[in-house]
């Protein structure tokens, strides 16, 4: 009778293990000694990445494979990819019929490459013995399925290593028509074969070393399964070789991975971890003192506003009643901040006015400058600022409106945006007014009286002629048409009714205001956000009571708009 076999099917948590090898092909001893130090080690799932058998036949098969691995892989899934050893005919026939892979090819192509999930990884087994040039039918499948994933992590598996400096070396064109691909769609590791040792190379990214931060892609050529090994070499993208029998053994546990490089003796002979968690890159407060005397300090603290000009990213904030409006950014030269020596300040003292600017309310690079706007603390103060500066420099920054654009009780000027209308583009935002509804003010960028601020227009009717719309939250272009998300309240009353959405092609109502229309109202709340275009729809959200709704339009005409997420996600809270 057959022995009872216990295994376990795929998690759908995110905390999973698996090993990689290849070239084990030729049944040697070192092949069966791998396999008995590999079942002294835990993992889930296994990859192997080409070179099987010695020549692709279905004796070897069973010789060189299933007989060393039998105690294995009976309770252990293992994915296998084509070596260019297992083309013994063309089609592979014998490795079709031995292994029953996922069938999600192209028919005439199935199990020959493939693509599977597994916790919250994706995985994608090649074959680079057939053709993997733009426009084959491998390499639209590729993209397509990269393009369709969205498992948190991706790992791409096959034989022909794209960087290696052993006997075969690097296969240029794998590396240079599949490695833009692997960068494009964040793969995180790659693992191949075909040179008999281990190489881990830094991470790559067009060709060159880089970080794993800016999008570089770790390749590991994992050849030590069996065959004669080759001398290991080393090259500029050569974070660490040896040559040795070994397998990779990587622990998957949410947002980070550990890899392990362990050799026939049970050595850990290399290691290598990947973290794509969110890591603060800045001090509390961007390190502020704190004159308050508060304890903890800085309680209401608050980044309010984002923008990237000029290759340096701007964070508009908060720094209470004391500091009021500030905005940081990081050093020139620096892509992605890991701490606070990465920051400096670009505005320090609220523009000079800290009575009056609370927070940055936007931040919008238009025609050259970077343009930021405050919001004031109360409503006893002079009304909404807009400044710009050429460079983003401390000290550089001139304010480019009239206080409030001419009355106190626009108090903040949320979420510009640059809009263009038979080829004019204008930047544009949206106010609160309590006494008469909200604002749309845009600026072409013309000087007003010669300077240094500028002429800025009203684009709607006072409140779009409801002075119940007191506030415009936020913004978005889709599709030759601004849309403004707009709270609803009855001063008065202290009464919120649900909140709008509006939207104009640009079309002149008069010599100065566009044509507005309503094009969508919420369920509950006060207020609508615009939450921006993706994938040809415009995405709106907002509390409907029973937690967030996010609704979507393809066209945002009124009556197309459906729900796409469960009420809170879930959770009503």
């Amino acid at each position: 009778p057959w022995p009872t076999v216990a295994f376990t099917t795929a998690t759908t948590g995110d905390s999973f293990t698996f090993v990689a090898y290849g070239d084990s092909r030729d049944g040697s001893q070192a092949a069966r000694d791998l396999s008995a130090q590999m079942k002294l080690w835990s993992f889930d799932l296994a990859l192997h990445s080409g070179d099987i058998t010695l020549s692709g036949q279905y004796d070897e098969y069973q010789n060189q494979y299933f007989a060393i691995y039998s105690d294995t892989i009976r309770s252990i899934p293992f994915f296998t990819s084509l070596g260019n050893h297992d083309y013994g005919a063309n089609p592979p026939q014998p490795y079709l019929d031995v292994f029953y892979l996922p069938e999600n090819a192209p028919a005439g192509d199935r199990e020959e490459y493939y693509s599977f999930n597994w916790g919250n990884a994706h995985f994608i087994a090649l074959d680079t013995n057939q053709s993997y040039a733009p426009g084959s039918a491998q390499y639209n499948w590729l993209v397509n399925d990269l393009e369709n994933t969205h498992q948190y992590w991706k790992f791409v598996f096959f034989h022909h290593p794209p960087y290696s400096s052993s006997a075969h070396g690097s296969d240029l064109n794998v590396r240079n028509t599949l490695g833009p691909v692997f960068e494009k769609y964040h793969v995180a590791l790659v693992f191949t074969g075909h040179d008999h040792d281990y190489e881990r190379t830094w991470p790559m990214l067009n060709g060159a070393v880089s970080t794993a931060w800016d999008g570089g892609v770790v390749y590991v050529v994992t050849g030590g399964g069996g065959a004669p090994l080759y001398p290991a070499g080393a090259d500029d993208f050569t974070a660490y070789s040896s040559s040795r029998y070994h397998f990779v053994r990587v622990q998957v546990a949410g947002c980070k991975l550990s890899l392990q490089a362990i050799d026939i003796n049970g050595n850990v002979f290399d290691a290598y971890e990947l973290s794509r968690c969110w890591t603060q890159v800045n001090d509390d407060a961007f390190g502020l003192d704190d004159p308050s005397g508060q304890t903890p300090p800085y309680q209401g603290e608050d980044g309010f506003e984002v923008a990237v000009f000029k290759g340096q990213l701007y964070v508009g904030m908060e720094a209470d009643n004391l500091y009021g409006a500030r905005v940081w950014r990081t050093k020139a030269g620096v892509t992605i901040a890991r701490s606070q020596e990465d920051w400096e300040q670009a505005v320090d003292d609220a523009f000079g006015d800290v009575n009056n600017n609370d927070h940055i309310d936007s931040l919008e690079p238009f025609n050259g400058y970077l343009y930021a706007s405050t919001a004031m603390r109360d409503e006893n103060r002079d009304g909404t600022e807009v400044w710009r500066s050429s460079t983003g420099d401390a000290g550089t920054w001139s304010q480019v409106n009239d206080d409030g654009f001419g009355t106190n009780y626009n108090e903040n000027f949320k979420d510009m945006a640059v809009f263009t209308v038979d080829g004019s583009p204008w930047l544009c935002g949206g106010t609160m007014n309590k006494l008469v509804g909200a604002q749309v003010w845009c600026t072409d960028g013309s000087l007003k009286d010669g300077g240094p601020k500028l002429s800025w227009v009203q684009k709607n009717r006072d409140g779009f002629g409801d002075a119940r719309n007191i506030k415009i939250w936020s913004t978005g272009v889709f599709k030759g048409h601004l849309y403004v998300g707009v709270e609803r309240y009855i001063t008065g009353a202290h009464q919120y009714l649900p909140g709008t959405v509006w939207r104009t092609d640009g079309t002149p109502e008069d010599t100065t205001r566009w044509q507005w229309e309503q094009v969508f109202t919420a369920t509950a709340n006060s207020r609508v956000d615009i939450i921006g275009p993706f994938n040809g729809y415009l995405y709106i959200g907002f509390d409907g009571g029973n937690g967030t709704e996010v609704w979507r339009s393809s066209t945002g005409d009124a009556g197309t708009w459906s729900q796409v997420n469960d009420d809170g996600f879930g959770d009503a809270n």
